[in-house]
Protein backbone atom coordinates (compact mmCIF):
# COMPACT_ATOMS: atom_id res chain seq x y z
CA UNK A 1 0.00 0.00 0.00
CA UNK A 2 2.90 2.70 0.80
CA UNK A 3 4.33 1.84 -2.91
CA UNK A 4 1.07 2.62 -4.35
CA UNK A 5 1.12 6.25 -2.12
CA UNK A 6 4.68 6.97 -2.97
CA UNK A 7 3.76 6.18 -6.44
CA UNK A 8 0.86 8.35 -6.75
CA UNK A 9 2.75 11.03 -4.83
CA UNK A 10 5.63 11.16 -7.25
CA UNK A 11 3.27 10.74 -10.69
CA UNK A 12 0.88 13.75 -9.67
CA UNK A 13 3.93 16.27 -8.63
CA UNK A 14 5.50 14.91 -12.14
CA UNK A 15 2.11 15.58 -13.85
CA UNK A 16 0.89 18.53 -12.03
CA UNK A 17 3.91 20.67 -13.04
CA UNK A 18 3.25 20.48 -16.60
CA UNK A 19 -0.59 20.96 -16.48
CA UNK A 20 0.38 24.32 -14.42
CA UNK A 21 3.04 25.82 -16.07
CA UNK A 22 2.84 28.20 -19.01
CA UNK A 23 5.48 28.23 -21.65
CA UNK A 24 8.00 31.09 -21.99
CA UNK A 25 6.20 32.60 -24.89
CA UNK A 26 2.74 32.49 -23.16
CA UNK A 27 4.79 34.64 -20.75
CA UNK A 28 6.09 36.89 -22.86
CA UNK A 29 2.71 37.11 -24.65
CA UNK A 30 0.79 38.16 -21.60
CA UNK A 31 3.39 40.85 -20.74
CA UNK A 32 3.08 42.19 -24.12
CA UNK A 33 -0.98 42.53 -23.93
CA UNK A 34 -0.04 45.10 -20.67
CA UNK A 35 2.46 46.97 -22.23
CA UNK A 36 0.81 47.59 -25.43
CA UNK A 37 -2.41 48.54 -24.48
CA UNK A 38 -4.19 51.56 -25.36
CA UNK A 39 -6.52 52.92 -23.28
CA UNK A 40 -8.07 56.76 -23.35
CA UNK A 41 -8.86 58.77 -19.52
CA UNK A 42 -12.28 59.53 -19.26
CA UNK A 43 -13.91 61.75 -17.14
CA UNK A 44 -14.91 58.73 -14.76
CA UNK A 45 -11.36 57.77 -14.36
CA UNK A 46 -9.88 60.42 -12.72
CA UNK A 47 -9.64 61.19 -8.66
CA UNK A 48 -11.46 64.72 -8.94
CA UNK A 49 -12.82 65.59 -5.44
CA UNK A 50 -11.52 68.81 -5.10
CA UNK A 51 -11.12 72.27 -7.21
CA UNK A 52 -7.81 73.55 -7.97
CA UNK A 53 -8.26 75.75 -10.70
CA UNK A 54 -10.68 78.91 -10.71
CA UNK A 55 -12.92 80.61 -12.83
CA UNK A 56 -10.08 82.85 -13.96
CA UNK A 57 -7.66 79.62 -14.93
CA UNK A 58 -5.18 80.07 -12.42
CA UNK A 59 -4.81 77.57 -9.69
CA UNK A 60 -6.60 78.05 -5.84
CA UNK A 61 -4.18 79.02 -2.85
CA UNK A 62 -6.49 76.62 -1.08
CA UNK A 63 -8.56 74.21 -3.15
CA UNK A 64 -11.97 73.74 -2.74
CA UNK A 65 -13.15 69.95 -1.51
CA UNK A 66 -16.27 68.94 -2.52
CA UNK A 67 -16.38 70.73 -5.91
CA UNK A 68 -14.65 69.95 -9.17
CA UNK A 69 -12.16 71.07 -12.25
CA UNK A 70 -12.07 68.05 -14.39
CA UNK A 71 -8.42 67.71 -13.31
CA UNK A 72 -7.34 64.60 -11.45
CA UNK A 73 -6.72 66.39 -7.75
CA UNK A 74 -3.02 63.84 -7.54
CA UNK A 75 -1.86 65.92 -10.25
CA UNK A 76 -1.30 68.97 -8.09
CA UNK A 77 0.84 69.14 -4.89
CA UNK A 78 1.49 72.25 -2.41
CA UNK A 79 5.24 73.24 -3.00
CA UNK A 80 7.74 74.33 -0.15
CA UNK A 81 6.62 77.77 -0.38
CA UNK A 82 2.95 76.81 0.44
CA UNK A 83 1.13 77.38 -2.98
CA UNK A 84 0.24 74.85 -5.56
CA UNK A 85 1.32 73.47 -8.47
CA UNK A 86 -0.02 71.18 -11.26
CA UNK A 87 2.57 68.64 -12.78
CA UNK A 88 2.48 65.43 -14.60
CA UNK A 89 5.10 64.52 -12.83
CA UNK A 90 3.21 63.86 -9.34
CA UNK A 91 0.34 62.31 -11.71
CA UNK A 92 0.56 61.27 -15.30
CA UNK A 93 -3.45 60.72 -16.36
CA UNK A 94 -5.36 63.55 -17.92
CA UNK A 95 -8.74 63.50 -19.18
CA UNK A 96 -9.28 62.67 -23.53
CA UNK A 97 -5.59 61.54 -23.23
CA UNK A 98 -4.99 57.96 -24.82
CA UNK A 99 -1.94 55.93 -22.85
CA UNK A 100 -0.60 52.76 -23.57
CA UNK A 101 -0.13 50.14 -21.12
CA UNK A 102 -2.12 49.31 -18.04
CA UNK A 103 -2.29 51.83 -15.72
CA UNK A 104 -0.32 50.66 -12.32
CA UNK A 105 -2.63 50.57 -9.19
CA UNK A 106 -0.95 49.76 -5.81
CA UNK A 107 -2.83 47.07 -4.73
CA UNK A 108 -6.30 47.62 -2.50
CA UNK A 109 -10.01 46.61 -1.81
CA UNK A 110 -12.75 47.97 -0.14
CA UNK A 111 -15.21 45.14 0.70
CA UNK A 112 -14.78 42.55 -1.84
CA UNK A 113 -14.04 44.84 -4.68
CA UNK A 114 -10.08 44.44 -5.09
CA UNK A 115 -7.32 46.17 -7.71
CA UNK A 116 -3.86 45.88 -8.40
CA UNK A 117 -4.75 42.43 -10.18
CA UNK A 118 -7.17 43.64 -13.20
CA UNK A 119 -6.16 41.64 -16.26
CA UNK A 120 -6.66 44.29 -19.76
CA UNK A 121 -10.40 42.86 -19.57
CA UNK A 122 -11.14 43.90 -16.18
CA UNK A 123 -9.27 47.41 -16.37
CA UNK A 124 -11.00 48.17 -20.24
CA UNK A 125 -14.69 47.23 -18.91
CA UNK A 126 -13.73 49.38 -15.49
CA UNK A 127 -12.63 52.35 -17.57
CA UNK A 128 -15.79 51.94 -19.55
CA UNK A 129 -18.31 51.55 -16.73
CA UNK A 130 -20.60 54.29 -17.35
CA UNK A 131 -22.60 53.40 -14.08
CA UNK A 132 -19.52 52.97 -11.85
CA UNK A 133 -16.38 55.38 -11.16
CA UNK A 134 -13.03 53.86 -11.26
CA UNK A 135 -9.81 55.73 -10.57
CA UNK A 136 -7.64 55.16 -13.25
CA UNK A 137 -4.12 54.09 -11.43
CA UNK A 138 -3.34 54.00 -7.28
CA UNK A 139 -0.42 55.10 -6.02
CA UNK A 140 0.15 53.34 -2.44
CA UNK A 141 -0.98 56.57 -0.45
CA UNK A 142 -4.33 56.06 -2.35
CA UNK A 143 -5.04 53.26 -0.64
CA UNK A 144 -4.36 54.05 2.86
CA UNK A 145 -8.04 53.79 4.65
CA UNK A 146 -8.77 57.54 4.93
CA UNK A 147 -7.73 57.91 1.20
CA UNK A 148 -9.84 55.16 0.47
CA UNK A 149 -12.93 56.58 2.56
CA UNK A 150 -12.87 59.87 0.76
CA UNK A 151 -13.00 58.28 -2.60
CA UNK A 152 -16.20 56.29 -1.10
CA UNK A 153 -18.25 59.25 0.26
CA UNK A 154 -17.20 60.79 -2.93
CA UNK A 155 -19.23 57.86 -4.82
CA UNK A 156 -16.01 56.43 -6.61
CA UNK A 157 -16.05 52.20 -7.08
CA UNK A 158 -12.48 52.16 -6.58
CA UNK A 159 -9.09 52.01 -8.42
CA UNK A 160 -7.85 50.11 -11.69
CA UNK A 161 -5.33 48.68 -12.90
CA UNK A 162 -2.47 46.40 -11.91
CA UNK A 163 0.52 46.43 -9.62
CA UNK A 164 3.92 44.46 -9.60
CA UNK A 165 2.10 41.27 -7.54
CA UNK A 166 -0.75 41.21 -9.63
CA UNK A 167 1.25 40.93 -12.34
CA UNK A 168 3.45 38.43 -11.27
CA UNK A 169 0.20 35.88 -10.38
CA UNK A 170 -1.25 36.98 -14.25
CA UNK A 171 2.04 35.76 -15.60
CA UNK A 172 1.82 32.38 -13.81
CA UNK A 173 -1.63 32.14 -14.25
CA UNK A 174 -2.89 31.66 -10.32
Amino acid sequence: MRFLIKIFLILSMVFSQDLLSRTRQEVINEANNYRNYSWTVGENNILDVQKHIGDDGKILATPIYGESDGIDDRMFKKGDDGKWYKSTDNWPFEVNTTYTGEAYAWAGWVGNIQWGGDTTNLFSQRLKDSVNKWIAGAREEDCHTTNIQKIIKAKYKGYTGIDCSGFKISGVSL
